[in-house]
């Protein structure tokens, strides 16, 4: 019994660290991407720039739906588009595109490189706006 106590916590504590090893992400832009992460960076950005011609617009839209949070990201050109769905909370799992990532802050960073790469024009999604105030 004490032997298999001992195996389920060695799991549950391998998968906790796995879980927690996030990019270094600080307030200082002295960000630091693990390399799985950039890697999926470099190959998703080759892949929406074969995807889209033209001056690229990424729009981004945060949102929940069955206690999961998520953004989406698309990004449309002249000709073409291409679309990603981040589910925030899991650990990584980083296929093409609908990546889970451990949090909204590694999802936004990872967006960020994309549209960085890509030299997008980043908007937010128009449903986010408050509307008690008359927009100019």
């Amino acid at each position: 019994m004490t032997i298999i106590k001992h195996a389920t916590n060695h799991i549950e504590q391998s998968c906790c660290a796995d879980s927690m090893e996030v990019s270094r992400l600080d307030m200082n832009g002295n960000n630091s991407y693990l390399e799985h992460v950039e890697m999926w960076i470099e190959d998703i950005s080759n892949q929406a720039r074969l995807a889209i011609k033209g001056q690229i617009t990424a729009c981004l839209h945060p949102y929940r739906f069955k206690g999961g949070e998520y953004l989406a990201f698309d990004l449309d050109g002249a000709e073409g588009s291409f679309s990603l769905t981040f589910m925030a909370g899991q650990p990584y799992e980083l296929n093409d595109i609908t990546p889970w990532v451990p949090d909204m802050s590694e999802a936004l960073a990872m967006a960020a490189a994309v549209a960085l790469r890509l030299d997008a024009l980043v908007k937010f999604s128009p449903g986010l706006r408050v509307d008690r105030y008359e927009t100019f």
